[in-house]
């Protein structure tokens, strides 16, 4: 009877029981003719089997299994060092390549023009194009390299015909590795802020250069669930906070309930949720949860171009889609007391109402901010002060925070209007 390599039955079997199989294995197949190469593998899974590690000791000690291995084992031996190698927790990696200055920040707007391209695919990446071309137009190219990127991913996917939960785990797997691939060939690099999905599809370069585009964890993450939905695997948008107080992003595949594969696009790796997470942070958002997310990118699109009676709606349509998150309660807050428009003040009352639900929400300096705004718009000065003075102790080095309580303070007390 042929040997065989021991294989992982059960996630729940131990590293030591796992390693001793390992190395029994290496002395049934006979490497222990070259003894000096044996003991020193079954030296370092012993190793392994007894102490936990991080990934950078996990890489130098596949290394020296890589320098000794005999040909035809190095495969079968990191396979199984990779299973037990600890996943990196969402949100922790951003991997190169990394974008130049010259191809960060916003697109401009184009003049809108009749379209000559249909896409070849579906999926929400077309649906949020289509939206994001309302306020901010998208060129036909954007939707053109979405389709590519589909394409490009779909040849190089293998197939599968057995469909149970090992199959669908390895192929969620595959398409986050071979679209992070497709990607970065396609000439994407991260650029932490990228905005909108328009933003991270339009050419950065120019005519005779390489393509260059640009991407962070909530555009890539809309590009992988389109992708996936044109493979009829669909995937969910994730979000959560992180120890900077900003919020991240990434995908999930749902394969069973208590079976997921998480995927940061920024570190273009599995990843592994964070514990203690409260609310919706951490799960899985429905498609309506993910469009509320896009609407409210879009009225902030509307804010740059002054239209501002269009933000309030969509801050508003966001808000119902999605009323557990904070950000569209703050956007339309902030619009409300801080920018000078006709019809502003009869939204005084509501942008004071969206100010506290985001700050119960989520009370970090931001929203307090917005809501000392909020207050002070109101003419509630008072408690304005209150408020910022709670970001000052969040945020003591904020010097904007410092000069909204000189300005509440000052006779006659000035409210935010033009202090953005």
């Amino acid at each position: 009877m042929a040997l065989q390599a021991p294989t992982i039955i059960s996630v729940r079997a131990s590293r030591l029981n796992i390693m001793s199989g390992l190395s029994n294995w290496l002395k049934a197949i006979g490497v222990c003719q070259a003894r000096h190469a044996c003991g020193l593998m079954i030296g370092v899974i012993r190793l392994i089997s007894i102490r936990g590690f991080t990934n950078g000791t996990w890489l130098v000690l596949t290394s020296i299994l890589f320098l000794v291995a005999p040909r035809g084992l190095l495969a079968s031996t990191l396979k199984i060092l990779e299973s037990q190698a600890p996943l990196p927790q969402c949100g922790t990696q951003n991997a190169p390549p990394f974008a130049a200055p010259r191809d960060t920040g916003r697109r401009s707007c184009g003049l809108p023009y009749k379209r000559t391209y249909k896409p070849r695919h579906h999926g929400i990446g077309f649906e949020i194009l289509n939206m994001e071309s309302v306020a901010c137009f998208v060129p036909d190219d954007a939707y053109k390299l979405l389709d590519d990127v589909i394409d490009a991913v779909k040849t190089r996917l293998p197939s599968t015909r057995i469909q149970n939960r090992s199959t669908k785990k390895a192929r969620a797997l595959a398409i986050g590795r071979i679209t992070s691939e497709v990607l970065i060939e396609k000439g994407f690099a991260l650029a932490i802020p990228t905005e909108t999905l328009g933003d991270s599809l339009v050419s950065r370069h120019e005519t005779g250069e390489r393509p260059r585009h640009v991407f962070d964890c909530d555009t890539a993450s809309l590009i992988y669930m389109t992708v996936a939905d044109a493979l009829s695997m669909p995937a969910s948008l994730v979000e959560i906070p992180l120890s900077s107080g900003d919020q991240h992003n990434y995908v999930r595949w749902q394969i069973a309930p208590k079976t997921e594969v998480n995927w940061d696009p920024n570190g273009r790796s599995q990843c592994v949720t964070p514990d203690n997470l409260v609310g919706y942070q951490g799960k899985s958002l429905t498609r309506d949860q993910t469009m509320s997310y896009v609407l409210t990118l879009r009225a902030d699109l509307w804010v740059r171009q002054k239209s501002f009676e269009r933000a309030i709606a969509d801050y508003r349509e966001a808000i119902r889609l999605f009323p557990e998150r904070p950000g569209a309660y703050s956007g339309l807050a902030w619009l409300v007391a801080t920018r000078e428009f006709a019809g502003r003040v009869k939204y005084r009352y509501a942008a004071l109402a969206a100010a506290k639900r985001a700050a119960s929400l989520r009370r970090n300096a931001d929203n307090l901010d917005t809501l000392a705004c909020a207050y002070a718009f109101a003419g509630d000065f008072d408690r304005a002060l209150d408020s910022e003075k709670a970001a000052i102790e969040i945020e003591p080095l904020n010097s904007q925070y410092s000069r909204r309580v000189q300005n509440f303070k000052a006779n006659p007390p000035n409210d935010c209007t033009f202090m953005q």
